[in-house]
């Protein structure tokens, strides 16, 4: 008996297991796709396929759309974008969302001039990376 586990113990400890290292690739690629749809403003295609269900709870479609309008717009065009932090959480303090949360720093270069993104994303249930937060701050000349 002892034998059987301690074979059925080593074949599960070589079953493949995806590893924290895609995970963060996971967080970074949905984060950049997200900095991509922004940059773009393209705020429907954020809301509809990359908007977490904690951002859904806590506002509509019109007033995330409203906002990105007001507060992205006047940037203008995205013409360099560049990951240059990542940040790995388990608890967000400010809003209590407990989960895989991934924080992506862009330095970003807009016709209005440098800023730093910040976007957060959390991982839902069925294992996708979705925005749950974001941030932006002039940039350094």
């Amino acid at each position: 008996m002892k034998r059987w586990l301690a074979v059925l113990l080593s074949l599960l400890l070589l079953l493949p297991t995806p590893s924290l290292a895609d995970e963060r690739d996971d967080a970074i690629e949905a984060a950049r796709i997200i900095m991509r749809l922004f940059g773009e403003h393209r705020y429907r295609d954020v809301w509809q396929n990359y908007t977490s269900d904690f951002i859904r709870q806590r506002g509509t479609r019109d007033s995330f759309l409203a906002h990105m309008s007001m507060s992205r717009t006047q940037l203008g065009a995205l013409s360099q974008s560049r990951v240059v932090d990542v940040q790995f959480f388990t608890q967000d303090a400010a809003s209590g969302f407990v989960g895989r949360i991934y924080a992506v720093m862009f330095a970003n270069t807009y016709s209005i001039g440098p800023a730093y993104d910040r976007i957060v994303v959390v991982k839902e249930a069925d294992g996708r990376f979705r925005l749950s937060g974001f941030h932006i701050a002039p940039g350094s000349q």
